[in-house]
């Protein structure tokens, strides 16, 4: 039988069996959380001396846990983390046996007169202490397990409803939206730029003019709208969960526990039943303590089916109809077994205003914490369900559009700093080495080369399928006449784990910087592997050398994504010139 195919019952059971059940046992927090309710429950027994009964009864829980400590350390310094459930029940038990064997004697030392008889208190410690075993193992269960398996959940419940998202055209919309805004802007300054450039080769008598023009429209214009939509990308950011934290964590857990379906009736019974069964029948009037623990089952099971009536439509909407479910069943069931009481004459104890509230408030707690129990009673497709019920679709819907907006925008940001840039710079300098020559021609054929990139389509260049050989002489066959290129590329091979078009744009950049910022007239480059999972490159130009003003920018950026932060700068041989090197990890 699969997982999803398994009933509540049977998840029960290997939760209780589980290896995280163990652990729980000797932090009794139940037991501990049970001393208000067992001070109000015996209250009534006692007839004097209330401050000393209730010391006595403190003291009586304090041997419960540094037993429970004890055998831990015990069982720690013999190197036996795990043992079976029997004997870790037979431990459980003679920890209440002892507990209610150390209530009975420091009464007797008080003088103090009960009613019950003083063998009852350690056996139904016996009882108790083995009765809420269960519970213990299924919170401790339910509370590691969402611990260990929360983020793996939250990712595969975000995959889910990104693939939604997904199907839903949203990425394309966003794509076309963007990729729009992004076009129109650079189409209206390509216009504007077309207009001056027309009026500087009229109103100028070379091409002197017409070249600074289109150099500062491609470090300026061009360069700004590359920078901003960088920058616009780096914001653009997944949703997180935010603070993980143990009260996060818990919040998050309780707020699931609101969208699973609630606990088998007979189930959820059966566990509350060894919570407060055997505290019920620690009386000497077993006969009346048997018929009012019968009441509250009953009345336990009765609760839960008619709030299964009231919020049926609504049962895993919200934490508030959670919590009106739970004050629901909680108040019904108790005020049932206070009739009962009443009609049976029994009175352990009587209950004026304060003492049942604070067992409603016990009351309340125990369910708090038996909703935390859901999520080791479910299957994975329920709690997939109701993840994705609880952080919405919206949020999937937002990281969609976030990653889609950083995608884009970082790819015409190096699109724009790179080919654009580039191109408008190489044509610039063609403009300027052909003010200097007589050659009518070639001046005009670089105002036709400047024209044509102003006129041009824009769109992101086509994927290319190049090998690195290909990919370097693509990238610097732009530069011929303006820059000298030594190229030493060792590599023979294909690179199918490395974006070829990336070292392309790692070329540009280097070219770009090397004759706007270092003047250089000459560059040489190396490729060469290192070893079978690195691709050494290395770039060495003439020009003035490393900046001591030199800041981060997208050259650093894109070098960081390529190389994973391997990469370097520095000054050239002989103290001249500009190194660059970077490793690409293959």
């Amino acid at each position: 039988m699969s997982e999803n195919q398994k009933s509540q019952f049977e998840l029960f059971r290997l939760a209780v069996e589980g290896p995280h059940e163990l652990d729980l046992r000797y932090l009794p927090i139940f037991a501990a959380l049970s001393f208000p309710l067992a001070v109000l429950l015996d209250f009534e027994r006692v007839r004097t001396n209330y401050a000393d009964w209730i010391q006595a009864k403190l003291l009586g829980y304090v041997v419960l846990i540094t037993f429970y400590y004890v055998m831990r350390y015990i069982w720690l310094k013999i190197g036996s983390p795990h043992f079976s459930f029997y004997l870790l029940a037979m431990i459980s038990g003679i920890g209440g046996f002892l507990q209610g064997v150390t209530v009975s004697l420091l009464l007797l030392h008080f003088s103090i007169v009960e009613t019950m008889h003083p063998w009852i208190r350690p056996v139904t410690g016996f009882v108790i202490g083995i009765s809420w075993l269960p519970v213990n193992a299924l919170v401790t269960a339910s509370l590691v397990s969402f611990e260990e398996n929360r983020e793996f959940l939250n990712k595969r419940v975000d995959l889910l409803l990104e693939n939604r998202v997904l199907q839903s055209n949203l990425a394309q919309k966003i794509r076309v939206e963007i990729e729009g805004s992004i076009t129109r802007d650079l189409k209206w300054s390509n216009l504007s730029m077309r207009k001056k450039f027309d009026d500087s080769i009229v109103s100028s008598q070379d091409n002197k003019m017409s070249a600074n023009l289109l150099r500062n429209y491609a470090q300026g214009s061009i360069r700004e709208l590359s920078h901003n939509l960088w920058h616009s990308s780096t914001k653009s950011e997944p949703v997180t969960q935010g603070n993980t934290g143990t009260d996060r964590k818990l919040f998050e857990h309780y707020l699931l526990s609101a969208r699973l379906v609630p606990l088998n009736k007979g189930l959820y019974t059966g566990v509350v039943a060894t919570l407060f069964v055997p505290v019920i029948l620690r009386s000497p009037h077993f006969g009346k303590s048997l018929a009012i623990a019968i009441a509250f089952t009953g009345a336990l099971l009765l609760a839960q089916i008619i709030a299964d009536l009231i919020f049926r439509s609504k049962i895993r909407s919200s934490m508030s109809i959670l919590m009106f479910r739970m004050i629901f069943i909680v108040s019904f069931t108790l005020l049932i077994t206070t009739i009962a009481n009443s009609m049976i004459h029994y009175r352990t104890p009587n209950l004026e205003f304060f003492p049942g509230f604070f067992i409603w408030a016990f009351m309340m707690g125990v369910a708090f914490v038996l909703s935390f129990t859901k999520f080791a009673l479910s299957t994975q497709d329920e709690v997939l369900s109701g993840l994705a019920t609880q952080y919405r679709k919206d949020k999937a819907a937002l990281n969609i559009a976030n990653l889609e907006i950083a995608r884009v925008s970082r790819t015409w940001a190096k699109h724009i700093h790179g080919t654009m840039q580039s191109r408008l710079i190489a044509v610039s300098n063609l403009l300027e080495q052909s003010a200097t020559s007589s050659n009518l021609q070639e001046r005009h054929q670089a105002i036709i080369a400047a024209q044509n990139i102003l006129d041009e389509k824009i769109e992101l260049e086509e994927v290319r399928d190049r090998d690195l050989q290909g990919e370097i002489e693509y990238r610097y066959k732009l530069w011929e006449g303006i820059l000298d290129f030594t190229v030493d590329c060792s590599v023979r091979t294909d690179l199918p784990t490395v974006d070829i078009a990336k070292v392309g744009q790692v070329m540009e950049e280097v070219i770009v910087n090397a004759l706007h910022h270092g003047d250089a007239s000459n560059i040489a480059m190396t490729f060469h592997l290192v070893g079978e999972n690195q691709l050494e490159c290395t770039f060495i130009d003439d020009g003035k050398g490393v900046s001591q003003n030199s800041h981060r920018g997208m050259g650093s950026a894109l070098f960081d994504e390529i190389s994973t932060g391997n990469w370097s700068r520095s000054t050239g041989p002989d103290s001249t010139g500009t190194r660059v090197q970077l490793y690409i990890p293959l």
